[in-house]
């Protein structure tokens, strides 16, 4: 919307209707009223709720003639990674593991 409001702006003359051509289609120019109105997006509220309840019991465990290996992350394992990348890693015996998360994102003009 803002790109056909930047071109019908400069292009535009008050003998003429204006259009704009994106790709395959012809679409009609927002006029100048109309995106004044939208201006600051007034009223835009954010309401964040995210709970997580995690719970574990390990009772009555035993390990017996064991050994704990090595843990390891090699040069380069997170390259060209995008997004959220986690890493949970245990070398240990009668562990559990518990992985939880929320993820809030805001994008605000």
């Amino acid at each position: 919307m803002m790109l056909a409001a930047g071109v019908a702006h400069a292009d535009m003359t008050p003998a003429s209707t204006p259009s704009l051509e994106l790709g395959a289609g012809e679409y009609e120019v927002v006029d100048m009223a109309t995106l004044d109105a939208q201006r600051a997006r007034q009223g835009v509220t954010n309401i964040q709720l995210g709970q997580i309840h995690s719970r574990i019991d390990l009772t009555n465990n035993q390990v017996v003639n064991s050994s704990t290996g090595r843990n390891l992350v090699a040069p380069g394992a997170f390259d060209n990674a995008r997004g959220i990348s986690t890493i949970i890693q245990n070398s240990g015996n009668n562990v559990a593991i518990q992985e939880s998360m929320i993820v809030n994102i805001t994008i605000n003009p």
